[in-house]
């Protein structure tokens, strides 16, 4: 059974920017808005989706990313999503 990682969350300052700089750069397909982000598509399997970030240490506003014990998001840090060639209920624990 193969493991790929889909997606990963990428929270950013300037959304456009980033799509931006990565399709010249890189030359990433810009894929638009993916529900709440903008997304490029890396390879067949991978596609980074890049979100707002908080600013505010104050804000009490959760974000995707996240964590129970974190009101803000670590520099770095991201959402992987992962996808396998079988269905979550066909996998044994």
């Amino acid at each position: 059974m193969a493991t790929v990682l889909d997606h990963t969350i990428v929270p950013v300052k300037d959304r456009e920017k980033s799509v931006e700089f990565y399709t010249r750069i890189f030359g990433f397909d810009n894929l638009g808005e993916v529900g709440p982000f903008l997304a490029v598509k890396v390879n067949d399997t991978l596609n980074f989706d890049f979100g707002n970030r908080m600013t505010s240490a104050a804000s009490t506003t959760r974000s995707p990313w996240t964590t129970k014990s974190s009101k803000t998001p670590s520099p770095g840090s991201g959402n992987p999503g992962f996808r396998t060639a079988t269905a979550p209920e066909s996998r044994k624990t």
